[in-house]
């Protein structure tokens, strides 16, 4: 079968696109702007070691390692790590591929440390099976989909957290990032069209209810933002104290995904019920897809939830261990953040079904008032 000109080259770029997206993974994990080599070794033996340390006996697992690549190739190196508390599962064992540090001490002599498992290559595997597999189910649209879930990671590295960084102000650098994200997403998802419009603007309103909800919430309830051991490093990195910033960004970058795909359907849906009765008004509009966007928000809570819980499983499991009573169980910050992070999400999500609704009924509803007036 023949190819018209420009079939073709639209499946040009899609292939370009893919191979870019695929390619992405590779690229990131190798990028090195420290300065500070990293060698890819193959470990070759290991054994136990047992050592007194102030009056104690300590296991350590002596690693020996091949370097595979640097100026000091097929050099044999080795290491200690303390395997207390480690389980024996996961100790590097023979040709285990790892990563070793190199430094220069004082003297000029090449100094070797062990950083980690190189884990590179089933991390490529599995990244390789999700972009092939989500193009085979959702053709274009998934290949756009993941480069535009590609977009958003760019937005949130190469903008918002070096912007964070250079000392910006946290709310204004991440609404800025959202605002800038969530319409190209759209756009890049779904197309330039009406539907993508109203599913820009209807994210936008939610965003800004998150923001609003926080600020009134967030003070009254004193939340500092320190709410987890990574957080007490962020003030030396920032230059200030003010965390609650951070806690804001977070709370929208979280959000904006859900954000993304309840707007999107709730003005298909819409769209689909003007499509099936030309004679709706913004009356049978809103209720019809409301009762759809009800249904929506079920599942969403749910999912809202478990991901939630999910994420900060290893918090509760603490908590629950701790048997504290349930006055100073939610009123730690550690807890009152994680549930005011849950339940604003879960407000900006759940608000953008009516927001999304009334906007898109209003215009479609005009669209049939002007067929009317012909």
């Amino acid at each position: 079968m023949r190819i018209l000109p420009s079939a073709a080259i639209k499946y040009s770029l899609l292939c370009i696109l893919l191979a870019a997206t695929i390619g992405g993974v590779f690229y990131f994990a190798h990028i090195n702007n420290t300065g500070q080599p990293v060698f890819v070794g193959t470990v070759i033996r290991t054994e136990t070691r047992e050592r007194e340390e102030f009056g104690q006996m300590r296991l350590y697992h002596h690693i020996y390692a091949e370097l595979d690549e640097g100026p000091s190739k097929d050099m044999i190196v080795e290491f200690e790590e303390p395997i207390e508390n480690i389980n024996p599962e996961f100790w590097v064992k023979k040709n285990t591929k790892i990563l070793i540090s190199s430094f220069t001490d004082g003297q000029g002599e090449d100094t070797f440390v062990l950083s980690d498992i190189d884990r590179r290559q089933p991390i490529y595997a599995i990244w390789i099976l999700f972009v092939l597999f989500t193009v085979w189910v959702g053709r274009t649209k998934g290949l756009l989909a993941i480069a535009g879930m590609l977009l958003t990671l760019a937005v949130i590295f190469l903008f918002i957290i070096p912007r964070l960084l250079d000392g910006a102000d946290p709310v204004q650098t991440s609404v800025a990032g959202a605002l800038f994200m969530l319409p190209t997403v759209l756009y890049l998802s779904h197309g330039f069209n009406k539907k993508s419009n109203i599913a820009a603007v209807s994210t936008a309103l939610s965003v800004l209810l998150i923001v609003i909800l926080y600020k009134f919430f967030g003070d009254i309830a004193f939340i500092s933002g320190f709410s987890s051991e990574e957080t007490t490093h962020l003030p030396a990195l920032l230059g200030n104290n003010d965390l609650r910033g951070i806690l804001l960004a977070s709370i929208i970058i979280g959000a904006i995904g859900m954000l993304d795909d309840i707007t999107v359907s709730q003005v298909s849906v819409v769209a689909e019920l003007k499509t099936a009765n030309e004679r709706y008004g913004f009356k049978e509009l809103w209720e019809g897809a409301m009762r759809v966007g009800r249904d929506h928000i079920n599942a969403i809570i749910n999912t809202l939830i478990l991901a939630y819980t999910g994420a900060s499983f290893p918090l509760l499991i603490l908590l629950y261990a701790n048997n504290q009573p349930g006055a100073i169980t939610i009123s730690g910050e550690d807890v009152a953040t994680e549930i005011l992070r849950a339940l604003l999400g879960s407000i900006g999500i759940v608000a953008a079904v009516p927001i999304t609704t009334f906007i898109a009924s209003a215009l479609f509803s005009g669209e049939q008032r002007k067929t009317t007036q012909k």
